[in-house]
């Protein structure tokens, strides 16, 4: 199945306040919570990636091996986003030395949550970022579960897509979230989740 790309100019897209150490997850979901398929986004909707874009930038992304690969990966090398401090998070050991193999700045590598905050905490620089948690499911449910995230950034895409990766289910119940809609677009709605 092709991706839908979408054509034309979102109205002004928001910028939210970021607050240092705070950890953000930021997904775009459908109805039914779809945020892929094989792999990669089954959708392109330009304003996503642009509101994406526009509010991680500057700081710290999670993500794990696969979504790395997919976002990342460029002629046997690993690229990361960028302007941002990139940390993979993986227990798969081997892929963590071609990695590091290749002396990437702004790429970590780490197995555990608490490294995750370890590296966010090295230096004073790193301390003064959001800590922006951009998936995959595994990734989501594993912050998710530990009960650390303090708000969800979910892109609510208008159309459901067929897919066979979804956003952690029981995390998105409103009663443990004050919800506001912060962005209103005919293809997206976008809404911040903080944590009560």
């Amino acid at each position: 199945m092709k991706k839908e790309h979408d054509i034309g100019r979102e109205k002004k897209l928001p910028l939210v306040n970021h607050v240092p150490g705070r950890i953000t997850i930021i997904a775009a979901v459908t109805p039914s919570l779809v945020i892929g398929k094989d792999g990669s986004l089954p959708w392109h909707i330009t304003g996503d990636l642009q509101w994406f874009s526009r509010n991680t930038r500057g700081h710290i992304v999670v993500m794990g091996r696969k979504t790395c690969q997919e976002l990342n990966y460029v002629a046997s090398h690993y690229k990361p986003l960028k302007n941002r401090v990139n940390i993979i998070l993986s227990k798969f050991t081997p892929w963590w030395n071609i990695v590091w193999s290749q002396k990437v700045e702004d790429l970590y590598v780490c197995n555990h949550l608490s490294g995750v905050r370890a590296i966010a905490n090295s230096t004073q620089p790193m301390k003064s970022k959001e800590i922006f948690i951009i998936g995959g499911a595994e990734i989501y449910r594993t912050f998710l579960a530990a009960n650390i995230v303090n708000r969800m950034l979910l892109t609510k895409i208008n159309k459901e897509y067929e897919g066979d990766i979804k956003f952690p289910m029981g995390y998105t119940n409103p009663k443990l979230w004050d919800v506001e809609k912060i962005y209103e677009s005919e293809r997206f709605n976008i809404e911040e989740w903080l944590k009560k």
